[in-house]
């Protein structure tokens, strides 16, 4: 409900990119809860907003929404969806050509962190080798902390 609300909140604000991480936070919240196609339609439509295609830093959020939503196909058993969805996020990332710092996100929105959406969704999708492919091509070094080299590395060790 927070999350819902924050989103209201942000809408009457007209704060675009605001709206968009509040949604993204929704639509993850509703994938936790198993309402997958709830949460694709959620994150997808946030990133259809018009406001997310005036500034570098609303395209970053449209990428960060999509690759939201990459998880949720992969959820759904969607494999199809999921990889289509990873190459939007990916042109995005490309066509900003580089990391785009977010402040309400830490790990910002770069072509390493969709790369590293798309290890996780495929791990997800219970195709284990197509996971250790997708992180055997991200250079660890890519990637903002730690956690998120961590992160990438689970496929290698851990079963579906």
């Amino acid at each position: 409900m927070a999350a819902d609300r924050a989103r209201q909140a942000a809408e009457a604000a007209q704060r675009p990119r605001s709206v968009a991480e509040a949604a993204r936070n929704l639509a993850v919240l509703a994938r936790r809860a198993g309402r997958e196609e709830q949460a694709l339609q959620i994150a997808l439509n946030a990133a259809d907003a018009p406001g997310l295609r005036a500034s570098r830093g609303g395209a970053a959020e449209r990428g960060l929404l999509i690759q939201s939503a990459t998880y949720s196909a992969a959820r759904s058993g969607d494999g199809a969806g999921m990889q289509e969805l990873t190459d939007g996020a990916a042109a995005i990332a490309d066509g900003l050509g580089g990391s785009t710092a977010l402040r309400d996100h830490g790990g910002g929105f770069s072509p390493a962190t969709v790369q590293l959406h798309h290890i996780s969704a495929e791990f997800s999708t219970c195709n284990p080798s197509a996971a250790l492919a997708a992180a055997r091509v991200l250079p660890p070094q890519s990637l903002p902390s730690l956690e998120r080299r961590a992160h990438a590395t689970t496929p290698t060790w851990r079963r579906p």
